[in-house]
């Protein structure tokens, strides 16, 4: 055992799709797993500092709708 780190580069790489980004504002916090990024369903523009949801969760859009 001797607190060695026996991570493997494919490991890493396995790792990597669970990392998470988060941050938050006054006004709001926001969280989601980089997966979301590369399989589209938030999209990051760098020019306009925006991020886009898409797929909202239904119970979202329904609490949204209402208001």
């Amino acid at each position: 055992m001797g607190g060695q780190n026996h991570c493997t580069t494919t490991d890493k790489a396995s790792l990597r799709k669970f990392a998470k980004y988060y941050g938050e504002t006054k006004d709001y916090r926001v969280s989601f797993k980089r997966e979301a990024l590369d399989n589209g369903n938030v999209v990051f523009d760098g020019k306009t500092k925006t991020l886009t949801f898409k797929n909202l969760p239904n119970d979202l859009l329904e609490e949204l709708n209402a208001r």
